[in-house]
């Protein structure tokens, strides 16, 4: 119902008068169809990056080299220790901070 609705919607609103171009034949408007080309495309683009983001979600390995070191680093903060202290055989600390590798 909603969905009718919004399609109905962006077909018959109104545009600049100049815009509005009539093709051959069935007597729709050329911005029109190219409203509803565009609304298809871009859902196409939305459905693409939600399929592609439950992929990486359920991933079970770093796709970044570095992406373990950061969450160590990440760790360490939250656990109310220093990133950059003198390097020990437990720590050796990043060149880089946890965010600049995201």
């Amino acid at each position: 119902m909603l969905a009718s609705s919004l399609m109905r919607a962006l077909i018959t609103s109104r545009a600049a008068p100049l815009t509005r171009l009539r093709s051959v034949g069935a007597g729709k408007y050329v911005p029109d169809v190219m409203r509803i080309v565009a609304l298809l495309t871009a859902t196409a683009f939305v459905g693409a990056f939600v399929i592609a983001a439950g992929f990486r979600l359920s991933y079970p390995f770093a796709l970044v080299l570095g992406e373990e070191y950061s969450v160590g680093e990440v760790d360490r903060v939250v656990h109310g220790q220093l990133l950059y202290v003198e390097r020990t055989l437990q720590h050796v600390p990043l060149i880089y901070g946890p965010i600049l590798s995201l």
